[in-house]
């Protein structure tokens, strides 16, 4: 049996001259199109500019929250930390996950080292309030995703 093939009729993109290569119609202009080089490291260029300026987010709102917890505004600080979380584009539900799994969603390293200097911090802020075991819990969780990811530990305490 053989194939009929016809011209791709004026003004009806779908009709049956493109195809793509599986027996699927394409829209005739698209069939035309090379495939563009560089796709993917524009990609890539996009995802590293995003998570710098989540990073710059980050940074921003994670020295609000150590002013906020120098001046003993220990409450202003938690909404801090929820929005150094957000800056992150890292949901605090995330932290219920065990570490490896949550070293394998976080997209960068950076945001994981961020993620860790973030629970030390809270952990600060705990330890000033009267949450000690709470901070403990957060230094634990932090020094973890430490471990999974490889990251080295941090500059300071995290009682400091």
């Amino acid at each position: 049996m053989r194939e009929h093939q016809s011209e791709p009729e004026q003004g009806n993109p779908f009709s049956l001259g493109a195809h793509d290569g599986r027996g699927k119609r394409v829209r005739a202009e698209h069939a035309r199109l090379p495939a563009l080089p560089g796709r993917g490291y524009a990609r890539g260029v996009y995802q590293q500019d995003l998570i710098k300026r989540q990073l710059e987010l980050f940074r921003q709102a994670l020295a609000r929250l150590v002013a906020r917890r120098q001046e003993g505004e220990l409450d202003l600080a938690r909404d801090e930390a929820r929005q150094a979380y957000a800056a992150l584009g890292i949901d605090a539900s995330f932290l219920a996950l065990d570490a490896a799994t949550l070293v394998s969603l976080v997209s960068s390293r950076d945001k994981l080292a961020a993620l860790c200097e973030l629970l030390d911090e809270e952990a600060r802020v705990e330890r000033a309030g009267t949450g000690a075991k709470r901070a403990a819990s957060l230094e634990a969780r932090a020094r973890e995703i430490r471990e999974a990811a490889g990251l080295a530990l941090p500059a300071r305490p995290p009682t400091a």
